[in-house]
């Protein structure tokens, strides 16, 4: 776990608002959750001696079920990536989090496509084994914002001299699926080539940032069906060799 020296609270020398009990009280459900909590940022660490002190720094999180994880999840951080840097050479994204949702959220998700936790950490990390920025958590947690509040607490814990930005990232079908839910945090929202933006644009006028992703559509139900019906060329065409490889050698669909 992970030692974190959180500072008093009640010592705030910046004429800081004082705290009502119920922040205080969500203050310290944090906290605790964080020391339970790894962080490997190893490749953040090595990409941040990469930047100037005046760069803008930023991280990217996805999470999600990821049962399983496929090169999509991997090509939709990559095209955030690319589109901070592209848009302005003074942002660099230097690192992101990959982190499967937990088991209990998943079970009642996909009921019998249930994949364990274990399972979906190890097949992203599979995927991500040859990049130089992401990193995959078995963190076991459920919610996209819950996972950014740990992250962020521990980063800046961790990084106190740097001003480092975090933003979640889905596609757009879950802000299409969660009609008018109010976001709490920057998150990017990233849409297939020739869709519709307007229903998301009118719900979040200004709450997102709209990217395009590539043409390429591959869904885990997708792979899910596949494997259920024994379909091997589609299974060759949405996943690469050492994931089927995988998912054979570990009989993951005939546990359950």
């Amino acid at each position: 776990s992970i030692n974190l020296n959180m500072g008093n609270k009640n010592n705030c020398h910046h004429n800081c608002p004082k705290k009502n009990k119920f922040e205080i009280q969500e203050d310290d459900l944090y906290s605790e959750l964080i020391k339970q909590l790894n962080l490997d940022t190893n490749k953040l660490e090595l990409n941040l001696k990469k930047c100037s002190k005046n760069n803008e720094l930023i991280i990217l999180i996805e999470s999600g079920a990821l049962a399983p994880p496929h090169r999509m999840h991997i090509g939709l951080m990559e095209q955030v990536k690319k589109y901070f840097e592209e848009k302005d050479n003074n942002k660099k994204v230097i690192g992101g989090f990959i982190i499967p949702s937990s088991d209990n959220y998943v079970k009642h998700k996909l009921k019998k496509d249930f994949i364990p936790l274990k399972h979906r950490v190890n097949m992203a990390k599979i995927l991500i084994k040859n990049n130089d920025w992401l990193e995959c958590l078995d963190w076991d947690l459920a919610y996209g914002e819950e996972i950014k509040i740990c992250i962020d607490k521990i980063i800046k814990n961790k990084f106190p001299k740097y001003n480092i930005k975090s933003y979640l990232v889905f596609g757009i079908d879950f802000y299409t699926r969660y009609k008018g839910m109010q976001l709490k945090s920057e998150q990017v929202c990233i849409y297939r080539p020739g869709y519709d933006l307007e229903l998301a644009k009118q719900m979040y006028p200004n709450d997102l940032i709209f990217v395009e992703g590539n043409s390429e559509y591959i869904s885990s139900t997708q792979i899910r069906k596949a494997i259920r019906e024994k379909d091997e060329e589609t299974i060759k065409k949405l996943m690469d060799e050492e994931m089927i490889e995988y998912i054979k050698n570990n009989q993951i669909f005939e546990e359950n």
